[in-house]
C-alpha cells in the first residue's frame, strides 16, 4: 500500500522516499482520473466489519485482502470521516462506492492501484514554465547490497526518452533542468528524482519488492544480462551463505548445495591439484553429471572475463557475484571448453560518487583433532588374542622373514617358538602389550588442533570519473599435522575509469603469494599396531627399527658391512627434513569500452596471468631413507671389507621443482544495441575475435650429498649408477633410476571467432543465439576437426506480461524458457599432434645402451573435441509479490565423440591410439525455490531449497579390453557400456560353505566357490557412486538484529562399498615402511568352526597356500551385501549472526558491523547402518578414511567504517 505525503511519494514503513514536483503530481492525478477502471480489480470480493475506524486503517485491510495498492496524500486523509461498514463477500467496486459515498474525497482505479484525491471544482492556474537548461545526468544503479543492476531502465517522464544501465549498472542520459527521471528494474521498487544543475554522480539503490533480494542479473563472461531476459539455464548462489561459509577458503566447496545441478565432491576424494602446476589444491565439482571418460570433468573457471586454472588465488571476501552456466544457451559462447559447465566469478568494484569506505572482515576457525575412533579396529587385547590364534610358524617360518616387518608381538611368539624364551615369559610380555592403548600418544604427539584464521581489509570509494576497490588479505592455515604451515597473502585492486562519455576503462590487478611448509611427521591413524607407544614412561622417544622391514639379525649384518646405522626412531626423524613451496600469482585484466556511434560500441578484454612457483625438498643425511639408500649402493662383501660407497655418506638429498604458467588473452568485439517502438523492442548484437595462449613450463633437479650450510655437493657418476652396481650390501643389483634433471613444456593456443545476438519483442518475447568457432592446437589439423562450431539458440516467453495473466495479482512474474545448443570438451595437449611426438631419454637413466628416442604419441590429425548437445526447458516464477519464487529446468544432454583408445594397424608400431568414439547421455531435473515468510512485524523466515536429479548412461564406447570384460574387471570399472557413469558392480553373495569359504550365485542359479567361476554376466549392477539427487535446504530466521541460519546439504541415490575385514590369511602384522598392522573389528565375527556359516557371512582365516588355492576371498569383499547406500544429509553449517543496531554503529562512527558464530559438519541422517561418513569413503574399494576433524567452530566479524 502506497501513500503520498504532499509532494513526497513514500512507501510504507520507510522503504523509499522520492521527491516529486507538485505540478507534475497534479498532471499525474488528472491523467489517472481519465484512465479506465480495471475490470479485474473491480471483480475482486471483500469482507469487512469495521466500526468508526480511520479511513487509512480500512484501506490497509482492503489492500491486504486484494493486493491492490491505495495511493494518497496523508494531508487529505485528515478530512476523511471515520468509517463504519459491515459487508460480506462484496464486489470491490461496491465496497469503494459505499466507503467514499459520504467522504469529501474521490478515487479512481487503474490496474492494481486506487488513487485517492480531494474533490475540487476548479484547478489552479499553472504559471508558464521558462526554457530549461540542457543537462547530462549520470549515475549507478544497484541493489541494497551494492550489486549492479544492468539493464535498469532510466526514463525521462516528460519526453519518454530512455536508456539502460550498462553491465556495471552505470548510465548517462541527456535531459532538461527540472525534468522527472524514473529508474526501474524488474523485481524492485522504482526511484524518481528531479534534474537540476550541478547534480553529482548518483548512487541509486533500489529496494527489492520483497525483503529478500532476488537473483537479478547473470554474467556470462562476455556480457551481463538481466536474469528476466535470459533464455538459458543460469544459477546463482545465495551470496550471504557463500560469504559466511568460513569453514573453508575453497571457493568451490563454498558452493556446495547452493547451485541446482552442481555436485561438489566433498572430502579428500574430491581434491585435485591446480592446473597451473602449483602446490595448491581445490575441490572438484560436476555440473549436470559426468559427460567424459578420459578428459577432465571440471567446469571452466572464469574470473572477470578471463579463464583461470587456479581459484585459490582469489580471496572469497573479494567476490561480488558468481554465475554458473549450465546449458548450451548459457555456456556455448565459451565453445570447445564449456561442455562441463562454466563458473563465472566477478570481483568487487568501487562505487562512483561514494565516499571512501574501509571494511574489515575476519574469522577464526577451530577444527580440533581427528577422531581416531572413527575407524572400527581391534583394541590391544583383541589384537593380541587374534595374533596368538593366527600364529603359524610352520607356514611362515622365521628364516623367511629376514627382510620382513616383524612386529613386537610376533617377535615374542617366534622367540617362544624358537625356544629363546619360555611360554610363561611370552605370555607375560603379550599380556603387557594387551594393556597398552597408544591412541592418546598418537593424538598428542602426531596431531594438533587445526586452526584457520583469515583477515581482509578493503578500501573502496570513487568520484564522478574514477572509482576503486582495493583489499589486502592474510590467511593462516594450521592443519592438524605437526610441523606444517600454510600462509596466503593476497592484494587486489579494481579500478574503473571514465575518460569521457564514450570511453571507459577498468583494470583488475590481483597479486597472491602462497607459502607451504612441512616437516617429516609420519602418516598414522588408528590402523597402526594398537600397543606400540612412541615414548617411554620417562618421555624418551622409542626406537622402532622393525618398521623398516628388517629383522634384528639382518639389520645388524648390514650395519657391520656398511658401517652405517640403520636404526629408526620416528620422533627423531621429524626435524630431519622439510618441504617448502612458494607460489606467486599475478593477474592483470583490463576492460575497455568505447562508444563509436549511437548504439554501436567497441569492447576489449585483455588478460595476463603469470604463476611462477618453486618447491624444495630436503632430507638430511641422518634421515633413515637417505641412510638406507646409501647402504643399497655400498659394496662390502664382509664385515672386514673396506666399504666402497657409490653414494655420499654425508650431506642430504636436495630436490628443487620449478613451475611457471603464463596465460594471456585478447578479446575484441563490437556491440550494437537498438531500441525500437519507444523501448518496447530491443536488439543486441555482438561479434568478435579472441586469441589466447597458455604456456606451462616445469623443471626439477636433484643432488645428493648436499651441504646446506656450504651449498656444496659432490659430483656423481650417474651413468654408472644408472647401469647398476652389483653385489651391494642390501641388493644383488642396485640401479639408480632417478635423473638429476628433467624439464617439460606445454603450450596451448586458441584463436576463436564468435557472435552473440538477442531480440526482445514487446518486452515479453525474447530470442537469442550464440556462435563460436575455435581453432586450437588441441584439435587435429584436419579441416573437419578445426572447423566445428559451437552454437546455441534460445527463447523466452514472459507469460506474466500477457493480458490473460497480467491482472492476476498473485503472479508477480512467470516465464518459460527453451534452448538448444552444442558445447565441447577439448583433448589433452599432445594427443592431437600433427607429427609423432618423440621422447628423449638421457644416458643417465637408459642403462648401458646410451640415450635413445621413443615415440610416445603418434600423429593424430583428425582427433576432435568431445561434442555435447544440450536441450533445456525452464520455468521462472515469482508469486505473492515475490514472497515465493523459483526456477525449474529439465535437460537432455548427449555427449558424442568421446575420446577413447581405438585399435589401429599394429604394423605402425602401436596397437591403439586416441580416437573419437562413444556416446554418453545425461538427463535431469533442477529446482531452485526461495520464499520469505513474515511471521510477525519483527520476525521473518527466509527459505531456500535447491534440488537436482541426474540420470546418466554410457550408450556406446570402444570395446572393453579382455580384462575389463571379466567379472574381476567389472568390480573396479569406472565405466561400462549400457550402465550409468561410475557404476558399481557386485557378486551375488550366497553365504559361506561348511569350510567358511565365500560362495556366489551365478546367473543360472548355480552356487559355487570356484575361484574363476564368475563371468561378466554373473555380476549385478548395484548403482552409481555419483549422487542421483543432491541439493541443500537453508532456513534463516531473523528477529530484529539477530538471525539464525541453518544450511543442510544432501546427497541421495548413490551407493558405495563399505569397509570390511581384509585379513583372511598370512601373518597378523604391518607393512614395511608404513604405520599399519591393525585390522577391522569385523575379524572377531569371522567363521571359526563348522556351523558358524549359519550365523556369519565373514569368511574364515586360513593359513598357508590353501587360502589361495581353494577360494576367492574377493567374492566376499565385492559382494552385493557389502554395497550400501551412500545417501546422507548433513548440517553443513549453523550460523548465529548479530547486526549492530544503527544507533550503536552511529555512536561508534561505523557504517555497519556484524558478528557471527558458526559451527558445522553435523551428520543429520545417513542411510547406512555402519556409521560411515560418505564424504570420507572410497566408494569403489571401500576404504574408510579418518576425517581431519569432527566439527568446526567459527567466530567472525565484519566492520565497515
Amino acid at each position: 500500500m502506497y501513500k503520498i505525503y504532499d509532494a513526497i511519494i513514500m512507501r510504507p514503513r520507510g522503504q523509499c522516499i522520492k521527491p516529486v514536483v507538485p505540478v507534475k503530481l497534479t498532471s499525474l492525478l488528472l491523467f489517472c482520473f481519465f484512465m479506465q477502471i480495471s475490470v479485474t480489480a473491480l471483480a475482486q470480493r471483500v469482507t469487512l466489519s469495521e466500526r468508526n475506524r480511520p479511513l487509512d486503517e480500512v484501506l490497509e485491510k482492503i489492500s491486504q485482502q486484494t493486493g491492490i495498492d491505495f495511493i494518497y496524500a496523508s494531508r487529505i486523509l485528515r478530512q476523511a470521516k471515520p468509517v463504519t461498514v459491515e459487508l460480506s463477500d462484496t464486489e470491490f467496486q461496491k465496497v469503494l462506492e459505499f466507503i467514499f459515498a459520504k467522504q469529501p474525497l474521490g478515487y479512481r482505479v487503474k490496474n492494481k492501484s486506487v488513487t485517492i484525491f480531494e474533490k475540487r471544482t476548479h484547478t489552479a492556474e499553472v504559471p508558464p514554465v521558462p526554457p530549461m537548461l540542457q543537462l547530462e545526468v549520470g549515475g549507478r544503479v544497484t541493489d541494497t547490497l551494492g550489486n549492479a543492476l544492468p539493464g535498469a531502465v532510466i526514463r525521462v517522464k516528460q519526453t519518454d526518452q530512455a536508456t539502460f544501465a550498462d553491465k556495471n549498472g552505470e548510465f548517462n542520459i541527456r535531459c532538461e533542468e527540472g525534468e522527472l527521471i524514473s529508474v526501474t528494474f524488474v523485481g524492485f521498487n522504482g526511484y524518481t528524482f528531479t534534474t537540476r544543475p550541478g547534480l553529482p554522480f548518483l548512487q541509486i539503490k533500489l529496494q527489492p519488492v520483497t525483503m529478500m533480494l532476488a537473483e537479478v542479473s547473470v554474467n556470462t563472461g562476455y556480457q551481463t544480462l538481466a536474469k528476466e531476459r535470459t533464455t538459458g539455464a543460469y544459477a546463482k548462489p545465495d551470496m550471504t551463505v557463500f560469504s559466511q561459509r568460513s569453514g573453508t577458503m575453497d571457493i568451490v566447496s563454498r558452493l556446495d548445495g547452493l547451485i541446482p545441478g552442481m555436485t561438489v565432491i566433498a572430502g579428500p576424494k574430491g581434491q585435485s591439484g591446480a592446473l597451473n602446476g602449483s602446490a595448491t589444491s581445490q575441490q572438484r565439482s560436476i555440473i549436470r553429471g559426468l559427460g567424459t571418460i578420459q578428459l577432465s570433468s571440471l567446469p571452466l573457471y572464469i574470473v572477470n572475463g578471463i579463464p583461470v586454472s587456479d581459484l585459490s588465488q582469489i580471496n572469497p571476501d573479494d567476490i561480488q557475484d558468481i554465475t554458473v552456466l549450465k546449458d548450451a544457451s548459457a555456456a556455448a559462447i565459451w565453445g570447445a571448453k564449456a561442455a562441463n559447465g562454466v563458473i563465472v566469478i566477478t570481483t568487487k568494484s568501487g562505487n562512483r560518487g561514494d565516499r571512501p569506505r574501509i571494511n574489515y572482515s575476519g574469522f577464526v576457525n577451530f577444527q580440533g583433532k581427528p577422531d581416531l575412533n572413527y575407524v572400527p579396529v581391534l583394541n590391544s587385547r583383541e589384537f593380541i588374542e587374534s595374533a596368538k590364534a593366527t600364529f603359524d610358524p610352520i607356514n611362515y617360518p622365521w628364516d623367511d622373514l629376514s627382510t620382513s616387518f616383524v612386529a613386537p608381538h610376533e617377535q615374542i611368539l617366534y622367540d617362544q617358538n624358537r625356544g629363546l624364551i619360555s611360554a610363561q615369559t611370552a605370555n607375560r610380555k603379550l599380556d603387557s602389550l594387551s594393556t597398552i592403548d597408544n591412541r592418546q600418544q598418537i593424538r598428542d604427539l602426531w596431531f594438533r588442533n587445526a586452526i584457520t584464521t583469515n583477515h581482509t581489509v578493503s578500501l573502496s570509494g570513487g568520484g564522478n570519473k574514477y572509482s576503486f576497490y582495493s583489499s589486502a588479505s592474510y590467511t593462516n592455515t594450521r592443519s592438524n599435522r605437526i610441523g606444517s604451515s600454510s600462509q596466503d597473502f593476497r592484494i587486489n585492486l579494481n579500478q574503473d575509469m571514465t575518460f569521457s562519455r564514450r570511453i571507459k576503462f577498468s583494470l583488475y590487478t590481483g597479486l597472491s603469494n602462497t607459502t607451504r611448509s612441512s616437516k617429516r611427521p609420519i602418516d598414522i591413524d588408528a590402523s597402526f599396531l594398537p600397543y606400540q607407544l612412541f615414548k617411554d614412561a620417562d618421555g624418551n622417544p622409542l626406537d622402532m627399527p622393525y618398521i623398516q622391514g628388517l629383522t634384528n639379525e639382518r639389520r645388524s649384518d648390514y650395519e657391520k658391512r656398511s658401517r652405517i646405522s640403520l636404526n629408526y626412531n620416528p620422533l627423531n626423524e621429524v626435524d630431519l627434513g622439510y618441504n617448502k613451496a612458494d607460489n606467486i600469482g599475478v593477474n592483470l585484466t583490463g576492460n575497455l569500452t568505447v562508444g563509436l556511434l549511437k548504439g554501436l560500441s567497441f569492447l576489449g578484454t585483455y588478460g595476463y596471468i603469470k604463476t611462477p612457483g618453486t618447491e624444495t625438498q630436503y632430507d638430511d643425511g641422518q634421515r633413515f631413507s637417505v641412510r638406507k639408500q646409501a647402504v643399497r649402493f655400498t659394496v662390502a662383501p664382509t664385515a672386514e671389507s673396506v666399504p666402497v660407497y657409490y653414494l655420499p655418506t654425508t650431506g642430504g638429498t636436495y630436490f628443487r621443482f620449478n613451475n611457471d604458467q603464463r596465460n594471456w588473452m585478447v578479446r575484441n568485439q563490437l556491440r550494437y544495441q537498438l531500441e525500437m517502438r519507444e523501448g518496447k523492442d530491443k536488439l543486441n548484437f555482438q561479434i568478435g575475435q579472441e586469441a589466447q595462449e597458455q604456456l606451462t613450463t616445469t623443471n626439477w633437479n636433484m643432488v645428493m650429498g648436499y651441504n646446506q650450510d656450504l651449498q656444496t655437493y659432490p659430483l656423481l657418476d650417474y651413468a654408472k649408477l644408472a647401469s647398476g652396481i652389483g653385489q651391494t650390501v642390501s641388493s644383488f643389483y642396485a640401479v639408480l633410476s632417478t635423473s638429476p634433471y628433467s624439464a617439460t613444456e606445454t603450450r596451448t593456443r586458441f584463436t576463436s571467432y564468435f557472435g552473440l545476438g538477442s531480440y526482445s519483442l514487446n518486452d515479453k518475447y525474447i530470442i537469442d543465439g550464440s556462435w563460436r568457432l575455435d581453432h586450437s592446437n588441441l584439435f587435429g589439423l584436419d579441416h573437419s576437426s578445426q572447423n566445428k562450431p559451437a552454437y546455441s539458440v534460445g527463447g523466452r516467453w514472459i507469460l506474466s506480461q500477457e493480458k490473460f495473466l497480467k491482472n492476476i495479482y498473485w503472479i508477480s512474474s512467470l516465464a518459460l524458457r527453451a534452448s538448444y545448443g552444442i558445447t565441447g570438451n577439448s583433448p589433452n595437449p599432445g594427443t592431437a599432434s600433427t607429427y609423432d611426438i618423440l621422447n628423449a631419454s638421457p644416458a643417465a637413466v637408459t642403462s648401458v645402451a646410451g640415450p635413445y628416442l621413443s615415440i610416445i604419441s603418434i600423429a593424430n590429425r583428425t582427433l576432435g573435441w568431445e561434442r555435447s548437445v544440450t536441450k533445456n526447458l525452464g520455468v521462472d516464477f515469482e508469486i505473492l509479490k515475490g514472497k515465493l519464487g523459483g526456477t525449474l529446468d529439465l535437460y537432455h544432454k548427449k555427449t558424442s565423440d568421446l575420446l577413447a583408445n581405438v585399435r589401429v594397424n599394429p604394423l605402425g608400431g602401436f596397437e591403439r591410439a586416441q580416437g573419437n568414439l562413444g556416446d554418453v547421455l545425461n538427463q535431469g531435473v533442477e529446482i531452485g525455490l526461495h520464499s520469505v515468510n513474515k511471521l510477525t512485524d519483527r520476525l521473518q523466515l527466509s527459505t531456500r531449497l535447491t534440488f537436482s536429479y541426474n540420470k546418466s548412461k554410457l550408450l556406446t564406447y570402444t570395446a572393453p579390453s579382455s580384462y575389463d570384460n571379466t567379472a574381476a574387471g567389472k568390480m573396479v570399472a569406472s565405466y561400462f557400456i549400457g550402465y550409468s557413469m561410475a557404476p558399481i558392480f557386485a557378486y551375488r553373495y550366497a553365504g559361506l560353505d561348511k569350510m567358511g569359504d565365500p560362495q556366489i550365485r551365478l546367473k543360472d542359479g548355480t552356487v559355487t566357490k570356484k575361484i574363476d567361476a564368475a563371468g561378466p554376466g554373473d555380476v549385478i549392477y548395484m548403482g552409481t557412486s555419483v549422487p542421483k539427487f543432491n541439493g541443500a535446504f537453508n532456513n534463516t530466521l531473523t528477529w530484529k538484529s539477530l538471525s539464525l541460519s541453518a544450511n543442510m546439504v544432501y546427497n541421495l541415490g548413490n551407493v558405495m562399498r563399505r569397509d570390511v575385514n581384509t585379513f583372511y590369511t598370512d601373518r597378523l602384522t604391518g607393512s614395511a615402511e608404513s604405520f599399519t598392522g591393525n585390522i577391522s573389528k569385523e575379524f572377531l565375527s569371522r567363521w571359526q568352526k563348522p556351523g558358524d556359516e549359519a550365523f556369519t557371512d565373514i569368511p574364515a582365516y586360513v593359513s598357508g597356500f590353501d587360502a589361495y588355492s581353494r577360494r576367492n576371498i574377493e567374492y566376499y569383499r565385492y559382494a552385493d551385501i557389502n554395497v550400501v547406500s551412500a545417501s546422507y544429509i548433513k548440517l553443513r553449517e549453523l550460523t548465529l549472526n548479530f547486526e549492530l543496531p544503527a544507533k550503536l554503529t552511529e555512536k561508534l562512527h561505523l557504517s555497519r558491523a556484524n558478528m557471527y558464530l558458526q559451527t558445522g559438519n553435523y551428520m543429520i541422517w545417513r542411510a547406512n547402518k555402519y556409521k560411515i561418513d560418505p564424504e570420507y569413503q572410497d566408494f569403489n574399494f571401500g576404504n574408510r578414511q579418518v576425517p581431519p576433524y569432527k566439527h568446526s567452530y567459527i567466530f567472525g566479524m565484519n566492520v565497515t567504517f
